[in-house]
């Protein structure tokens, strides 16, 4: 038998060389390998808890989300620095500032130095003898402008503008220096709910007239105040204590007679103080007066607060 001729195969893959349709399928095979390990785990993930499920699902967004809160560095001060922190920082920078002197080493020019390098020091040092901070204004996250008010000893006031910026650390550091401004406008005065003058015949006068004498010259006064109401007296005693003028939110206050058992009433009290011969102070209280057993007894000792006008309750 003569050997059979076989016809060579068109266009051989070379030796090592997986053809386009074995590529394609050993892709795909590894794709559903793939798919299957990622479903095996979230089966899995499942049947260890909701926790276990987040981790198996979404690896890769947990990365990407610490990567982005790890680049975020923005210095931000604490609300207990933005309250107090800020304000005494500028009082005792400009103290200092104005204490200071160009070519001195004295410890307010170091203070300044210190809190705000590079700033420029006055020429001579001013007599200053109070310092306040006026307002706080906020001008960009982490940064402040401090109104100072500056008086010096013959009653001048002159009014200073400190910048702030919070720096890492939970600092804060003077970023340039101190700025003279005008002084702040006066802000408006809310309308008083004490519209109702109590005449000085009142029992409710009467009262406040005795509580006033007693609490400020040294007296007793536990006698005046509702019980289990403990009121502590000033530690300076004056010479005379007169009650200039009371008055309160509602008429009941102002009343002939003694209300009800548990009527309160709020009272606005100037009370004209005299120290000695020549010092006169004049002060005002807010009170808040109880009826109890035909007459007023007091049942808090406050300043003077603004409300809406709200009468007896």
């Amino acid at each position: 038998m003569s050997p059979r001729l076989t016809r060579p195969a068109r266009n051989p893959s070379p030796p090592n060389e997986e053809s386009p349709l074995v590529a394609t399928g050993t892709a795909l095979g590894q794709v559903r390998r793939r798919v299957s390990g990622r479903r095996m785990a979230v089966w899995a993930a499942l049947a260890a808890g909701p926790a276990a499920l987040v981790l198996a699902v979404v690896p890769a967004s947990r990365s990407v989300a610490t990567a982005s809160v790890q680049r975020v560095a923005t210095p931000v001060a604490t609300p207990t620095q933005a309250a107090t922190g800020v304000a005494g920082h500028a009082e005792l920078f400009l103290s200092s500032w104005l204490a200071s002197a160009e070519g001195q080493t004295s410890e307010p020019a170091r203070r300044v130095q210190a809190m705000a390098p590079g700033v420029g020091l006055p020429k001579t040092a001013a007599p200053v003898t109070v310092v306040s901070a006026l307002s706080t204004v906020a001008t960009a996250p982490g940064r402040w402008a401090v109104t100072v008010a500056a008086t010096d000893p013959k009653g001048a006031v002159r009014y200073f503008q400190v910048p702030l910026a919070a720096v890492p650390g939970d600092r804060l550091v003077v970023v340039a220096g101190p700025a003279e401004v005008a002084a702040p406008p006066a802000a408006d005065t809310p309308p008083s709910a004490f519209t109702v003058t109590v005449p000085t015949g009142r029992p409710l006068a009467a009262t406040v007239a005795e509580f006033f004498t007693a609490y400020l010259g040294g007296g007793q006064i536990a006698r005046y105040a509702v019980p289990d109401v403990q009121l502590a007296a000033p530690v300076s005693v004056v010479r005379k204590a007169e009650v200039t003028q009371i008055s309160a939110e509602s008429q009941t206050a102002a009343a002939e007679e003694v209300p009800a058992d548990g009527t309160r009433v709020r009272v606005r009290v100037r009370v004209r103080a005299q120290q000695d011969e020549r010092q006169v102070w004049p002060l005002e209280y807010g009170l808040t007066l109880a009826a109890r057993a035909g007459r007023w007894e007091i049942a808090a000792l406050t300043a003077v607060q603004s409300a809406p006008a709200g009468g007896a309750r």
